[in-house]
């Protein structure tokens, strides 16, 4: 058994990513400000953990109450625990009448490996929720217990399967910083624009493509 497969991850690396933010000031911004950094990561986040399974299960009509709950679990641990940094800013272009930089960067991340495998399980119980359940069922630790032994030849060979993923993901934030190309603007009213245009995860680098092992 494997989390996620091929054909349910959703690639996003040629994705323009935009987001408005309020900020106090004017003129040209930094490649390196807060707030600037503050929008790339946030659209960063957003597509390492895009996934059209992931989201059935805590959004759509492919899970049920107790997937939706695990899920939605997972997903608020992610988005707490995985912290990104960014470094290495190039300004590549000032356009001082439109307030507008346009900039390169290197990003990476961290996350504790017990919060990836924290998040992993809690995963791997919406995908037994779905698989095993019945309307109004509970998942407990019995029916984990069970799903697990049907589809590894043992506890022992589960836990290596995720310290594997854990591996996979240390692997992929820690060795494989990612170059980005965004721009910043500020309008005349103060708000922060930023588009990433080139670099966000593609679909063979999301969080979710990490925890396939057989790709």
């Amino acid at each position: 058994m494997k989390l996620v497969s091929k054909k349910l991850t959703l690639g996003l690396g040629c994705a323009v990513a935009a987001l408005t933010f309020t900020a106090c000031g004017g003129g040209v911004p930094d490649c390196d400000d807060s707030d600037v950094q503050d929008a790339v990561k946030k659209a960063y986040l957003e597509a390492f953990l895009q996934d059209e399974f992931f989201d059935e299960l805590t959004k759509g009509s492919k899970g049920n109450k107790e997937s939706k709950k695990f899920a939605k679990q997972a997903d608020d641990l992610f988005k707490k625990e995985l912290k990104l940094e960014m470094s290495s800013f190039t300004t590549e272009r000032v356009d001082e009448k439109r307030n507008r930089v346009v900039c390169q960067a290197r990003i990476s991340g961290d996350m504790h490996d017990s919060k990836v495998q924290e998040g992993y399980e809690l995963l791997d119980k919406a995908l037994a929720s779905v698989v095993t359940l019945r309307d109004n069922e509970v998942m407990s630790d019995g029916k984990f217990d069970e799903f697990i032994k049907k589809n590894y030849k043992s506890s022992n060979e589960y836990d290596k399967h995720v310290r594997k993923i854990v591996e996979n993901v240390d692997k992929e934030l820690h060795n494989n910083p990612h170059n980005l190309e965004y721009t910043a603007r500020r309008t005349e009213d103060g708000k922060l624009l930023v588009e990433v245009e080139n670099g966000l995860p593609s679909r063979n680098q999301t969080l979710f493509s990490l925890f396939d092992l057989e790709k």
